[in-house]
């Protein structure tokens, strides 16, 4: 074998190696993150200008302005912003995430849209546009639509009206949405996110280290997790994404994707 396909050998085997072994050394995700509170004045200084067009085309949808969050992580020079809007009357809470990092070989940021409609049951609707590839395995208590190729705020929210709207009339009973107190979204938002780690923890996914209160990968994770993020599984996992994103648009009468 000549030096240079030994050399092409090693460079498509190794990643899938040696980045299970340097992801599980990973110091992990925070457990309970320090969510701040900024006005509005602060954060049009530090928000994309997108994010405020955005913002107005919801307000036109009905949704009003809860906060404006930030919160950041020194360890893993992981930074987070986000707003969070809820409609009373449709009973939907939605978040705007833009996450960043800041790094030597890493620059990058990530931009998406959340809708959340919780149930009486426990159960609950997210359909989003997020365009990463997720790490961690589905729950049953959560119906997770998304569609990471719709950029149109309108067409979004039509898609996660039609799921919520169908999930009322299958399940009169338990179909009642719910939301939390005036008051109590940011909680209810801080919640959200560490109930999403423990029950990743309860299924094998994520151990917690008590002592630096984060939750660490284990060899499962770090192995899907590099394994994800490299090619060519990574592209194939985003183009059925889209695939799937799709499916659920046409099902509810958007098929121009």
């Amino acid at each position: 074998m000549s030096t240079s396909l030994i050399l092409l050998f090693l460079g498509l085997v190794l990643p899938f190696v040696l980045g299970p072994i340097l992801v599980h050394r990973l110091p992990g995700i925070k457990a309970h993150p320090s969510l701040v509170e900024i006005s509005e004045e602060a954060a049009r200084r530090r928000f994309p200008p997108n994010s405020f067009r955005t913002i107005a085309q919801l307000e036109q949808l009905g949704f009003s302005l809860v906060a404006h969050l930030m919160a950041g992580d020194q360890i893993t020079r992981m930074n987070a912003m986000v707003s969070i809007l809820v409609n009373r009357e449709s009973k939907t809470m939605v978040a705007l995430n833009r996450v960043f990092t800041n790094k030597a070989v890493l620059n990058t940021t990530v931009e998406s849209i959340s809708f959340s409609t919780e149930f009486a049951d426990g159960t609950e609707i997210m359909t989003s546009n997020t365009p990463i590839v997720t790490i961690f395995r589905d729950v049953p208590r959560v119906r997770r639509l998304n569609i990471p190729q719709l950029r149109d705020v309108w067409r979004l929210y039509s898609i996660h009206s039609y799921y919520v709207a169908n999930r009322y009339v299958a399940n009169r009973k338990d179909g009642l949405a719910v939301l939390p107190a005036p008051g109590e979204e940011i909680s209810n938002y801080e919640k959200s996110y560490e109930r999403e780690l423990a029950e990743q923890m309860s299924l094998g996914y994520l151990r917690l280290d008590q002592e630096t209160d984060r939750y660490r990968f284990n060899w499962l994770s770090s192995i899907v997790f590099t394994w994800r993020m490299l090619w060519p599984v990574k592209p194939l996992l985003l183009s059925h994404k889209k695939y799937r994103g799709r499916l659920i648009a046409k099902a509810a009468g958007i098929s121009n994707l």
